[in-house]
């Protein structure tokens, strides 16, 4: 995984603080001198989002968790601290990373929205931010064009 996705997964691990800090994800993430770090971030969350929604379609279709966890593992997608192999804590692991991720994109939307917007080059439109909160969660953007005035 890359660094900045290892990064991600500790500070929204069962082991950081409750409900993370994402004033704390957002500079490591301006830190790393990335063009639009917030657009980053919430690229990566999403991604994650996914990794981990597959998960539980995957628990759900019958698979088993030890060849899950192997299987995400061995394709570095996954923190190697997974649970053990455990249908029913896999399960709860994952639902319980979903909730974090849900957190920090509301953050990102309510918290950072108007930079995210800036960063995406809608700063001159109108534009909103939705944080969708179902299994899986997501985000979405809204643009709305004026037409010109002759």
């Amino acid at each position: 995984m890359e660094r900045r996705i290892v990064s991600l997964e500790a500070e929204t691990s069962e082991k950081a603080e409750p409900g993370f800090n994402i004033d704390r994800i957002v500079l490591q993430y301006k830190l790393l001198e990335i063009e639009r770090p917030l657009w980053q971030l919430t690229e990566d969350v999403l991604e994650r989002v996914y990794v981990y929604s597959n998960l539980i379609e995957k628990l759900k279709a019958g698979e088993t968790a030890a060849d899950l966890r192997q299987r995400f593992t061995d394709l570095e997608i996954v923190p190697s601290d997974l649970p053990n192999p455990n249908d029913g804590r896999l399960l709860d692991y994952c639902i319980k990373r979903l909730s974090k991720y849900r957190q920090c994109l509301i953050s990102l939307a309510t918290k950072y929205g108007r930079e995210l917007l800036h960063e995406m080059g809608a700063h001159d439109l109108s534009a909103g931010l939705a944080v969708t909160l179902g299994i899986p969660p997501s985000i979405e953007l809204s643009v709305g064009y004026a037409p010109e005035k002759p």
